[in-house]
């Protein structure tokens, strides 16, 4: 078990920031993949402050499962994409800032 113990010293905050109303700028970030087994897409929160510094915070990530059967890539791919553009008017409406940009993205293999 010596490899679960390095799990007790990850921290992941719960707070998107404490300074979230003195950032100048807000970045809505959604990104997408997708394989033969399946989809995802996922949300960040990208915050410019005053002194250039820049953070970012996992808001939202939705994994799915890619249907049985023979698919071609550019189904899930697509699926995914989609996955991302409905994710994001909730995700707007949710966190009441005001946001200067949306930015939509996908990994590249």
């Amino acid at each position: 078990m010596p490899s679960i113990r390095c799990f007790k010293s990850i921290r992941v905050p719960r707070s998107i920031s404490p300074d979230i109303y003195t950032a100048m700028g807000i970045e809505l970030q959604m990104f997408c993949d997708a394989s033969e087994i399946g989809y995802d897409a996922v949300g960040y929160i990208g915050m410019t402050a005053s002194i250039g510094l820049v953070r970012c915070s996992f808001i939202l990530g939705k994994p799915r499962a890619t249907p049985r059967g023979a698919i071609t890539i550019p189904r899930p791919e697509l699926t995914a994409a989609l996955l991302a553009a409905r994710m994001r008017r909730p995700l707007v409406d949710k966190l009441r800032m005001r946001i200067s940009r949306v930015v939509f993205g996908r990994t590249e293999r």
